[in-house]
């Protein structure tokens, strides 16, 4: 009876863009992104998450709105899910019942971190608050005698919201980590990019080892002695579980999940099929060769341009028009820079601009350069992203000669209209100096173009951020790529 209320729970309930755990399509993976490559991560956990919602909670959480459940049938349901006057653990009509009693505590916990520049996520009991500045504020955290120690608290503000939601914090797992620190969230490595835990790899890694080495039977029965304390049903499934949580976690196109498959799937005596994975070379370990600096001079006018563009097929590079021209015409000096490849410059003339769009072609006005640089360019979608996919951001913000490219990965936010050109909005500030960037999708084709931003890797306002659609690029790119 309690599955067969979930799954008429699931239907109705609409669950914030910030839960995480118990919702169809999200994980502990996309809990984890938002929170990538941040300065300073605080994690908290909520105690005796569903020891505290009891009887009541349920029923009056199901009668008011949006759900507007009868006296009767919420009183029934809140008794049917309900043991001891708590929801049990375990019990598969707790998850969405916990969710949705966390609604109000999501919007407010959302505006909260908004409103001091940072970002929130939650998933089920553990709470994940980010930010790019130097500290949080006292609102937030209240920090001890040092992070390291264990000794930071939740501030006051934070403190007032989940407590005013009829829960309590554990103190003894509230934690700030710095870059210095391993950046956890819920399991989950997120200092730079995604990872588990390097112990988890060192052990798949281990057990491929002593497979392929003393044979399954030796290997099994050292495994089931020393560390098969879930008693797991077999040697080979624990295997194949950690290297799916792997390709889970690092995603695909990675060269060291891609080497563990390739070892798993040449195994002998396995009983169950290959593990498919695609693979296309580490287009992520390449960037260096196909994103670019742009930089534009006017020197009567003493005005000069610095952003970011990358390498279409034949040799063009794509970026934003407001890099290229300055006082409504083109510059009359723009060169192009891969930083950590060519590390020269290149001069380049503009081939096409669209003011409207904000979107520029460039191409190099020596052909040799031109043909050279062809055999590096991006893969080109024109698919439009959905809300929740996947993306990687890449380019040049800030940059300072000898500056690598930077990478940032996060998730389509939705659309909104900027000077009457619908964009995209993504979980990750686009900085100064990135526009004219490529957006990636998962499988690590431009999808977009970086364009709407804020001026300071100190302020998180995705809410001001704006990518071009590639799509509606399409018929203006055609002519230059075919």
């Amino acid at each position: 009876m309690q599955d067969r209320i979930r799954i008429l729970l699931d239907e109705v309930y609409r669950p914030s863009t910030r839960a995480h755990g118990f919702v169809t399509g999200r994980s502990i993976r996309t809990n984890a992104m938002p929170h990538v490559g941040k300065r300073l991560i605080l994690n908290v956990d909520i105690s005796d998450f569903f020891g505290s919602i009891n009887l009541l909670r349920v029923r009056g959480r199901l009668m008011a709105p949006p759900y507007n459940v009868p006296n009767a049938v919420a009183t029934a349901i809140a008794r049917l899910c309900t043991l001891n006057d708590a929801l049990p653990v375990g019990a598969p009509s707790s998850p969405v019942l916990a969710n949705m009693i966390c609604s109000r505590m999501d919007a407010e916990l959302t505006r909260l971190a908004r409103d001091n520049g940072c970002f929130y996520t939650r998933y089920a009991d553990d709470i994940t608050i980010s930010t790019q500045r130097n500290r949080f504020p006292a609102g937030l955290v209240e920090l001890g005698l040092g992070r390291r120690s264990g000794s930071a608290a939740a501030g006051p503000e934070l403190e007032a919201v989940i407590q005013g939601n009829g829960f309590s914090l554990n103190p003894l797992k509230t934690r700030v980590l710095s870059r210095a620190d391993s950046q956890e969230v819920c399991g989950v490595v997120c200092n730079e990019k995604m990872n588990p835990r390097r112990d988890l790899r060192r052990e798949v890694r281990g057990m491929i080892h002593a497979w392929r080495k003393f044979g399954y039977a030796a290997a099994a029965g050292v495994w089931d002695q020393k560390h098969n304390w879930r008693r797991a049903e077999s040697f080979e499934r624990s295997v194949r579980g950690k290297l799916e949580f792997l390709i889970h976690i690092r995603g695909e196109d990675d060269a060291v999940v891609h080497s563990l498959v390739e070892q798993f799937n040449a195994l002998p005596g396995r009983t169950f099929r290959t593990i498919s994975y695609p693979f296309r070379g580490g287009w992520k370990d390449n960037l260096h060769k196909t994103v670019c600096v742009v930089e534009a001079g006017d020197d009567l006018a003493v005005e000069y341009r610095q952003g970011s563009g990358f390498l279409a097929p034949n040799g063009f590079i794509l970026t934003n028009s407001h890099n290229v021209v300055i006082n409504g015409v083109t510059a009359p000096n723009i060169i192009v820079r891969f930083p950590d490849h060519l590390g020269v410059d290149i001069e380049v003339e503009v081939v096409h601009v669209d003011a409207n769009f904000d979107f520029a072609i460039l191409k190099p006005k020596d052909g040799i350069w031109q043909s050279a640089l062809s055999s590096n360019s991006c893969q080109l979608s024109f698919a439009r992203p959905s809300k929740g996919d996947a993306i990687w951001i890449a380019g040049y913000p800030n940059y300072y000669i000898g500056d690598p490219v930077h990478t940032d990965v996060g998730q389509v936010l939705g659309p909104r209209i900027y000077e009457g050109v619908e964009h995209f909005r993504i979980s990750v500030p686009i900085v100064k100096g990135n526009s004219g960037g490529p957006i990636f999708n998962g499988d690590g084709r431009v999808i977009g173009i970086a364009t709407k931003g804020v001026d300071t890797d100190d302020i998180v306002n995705v809410q001001q951020n704006g990518s071009l659609y590639l799509a509606d690029l399409s018929a203006i790119i055609a002519p230059f790529i075919q």
